[in-house]
């Protein structure tokens, strides 16, 4: 474990530049401010296909944040991270409605695709991806794309028929 432990950090002090270790870390960051987000509006949620589908977002966003966390750490000798509770304060519902809750969920797994196309082109530009990031960052993003189908299907319902509009 130790010789394990040696390499990548040797890797790491040869590859990661301060710019990488920044991207990656908001990157943690915005994936544990996503789940947060998931999970209130699982708790909020009234109606129980609503319930159980925000659920399902924050079970399969847990290993998201597990994974990506000692990836970083791993890779970037950090231990310490960017202010999640802001990123999820900033996709916070807008009012009290089902549908404010589900669109809360979809601008943030929409802004997830964003950032890990600019993380994924970024380290790829300045030659620091490595095999296991680079798989990281594909998998998380074909999770998200998955999650914002369920959401984009969930809210077209919602407009198309009858809206619970009060959540209290």
């Amino acid at each position: 474990m130790d010789y394990l432990q040696t390499y990548l950090r040797s890797i790491a002090q040869q590859t990661m530049d301060e710019e990488s270790i920044n991207l990656l870390s908001l990157y943690l960051a915005f994936i544990r401010g996503m789940y947060i987000t998931h999970q209130q509006n699982h708790w909020l949620a009234k109606n129980y296909n609503d319930h159980i589908l925000f659920q399902r977002l924050y079970e399969e966003t847990i290993p998201l944040v597990d994974g990506t966390a000692e990836r970083v750490i791993g890779l970037c000798q950090v231990d310490s991270f960017k202010d999640f509770q802001s990123i999820a304060s900033k996709f916070a519902p807008k009012e009290k409605s089902i549908l404010s809750l589900l669109e809360s969920s979809l601008e943030i797994e929409r802004a997830f695709q964003k950032l890990s196309k600019k993380v994924y082109d970024t380290l790829k530009e300045k030659d620091t991806m490595t095999l296991g990031l680079d798989d990281l960052i594909m998998s998380q993003s074909s999770v998200g794309e998955s999650h914002i189908y369920l959401l984009q299907q969930a809210i077209s319902e919602y407009k198309t028929g009858p809206v619970e509009k009060v959540i209290e």
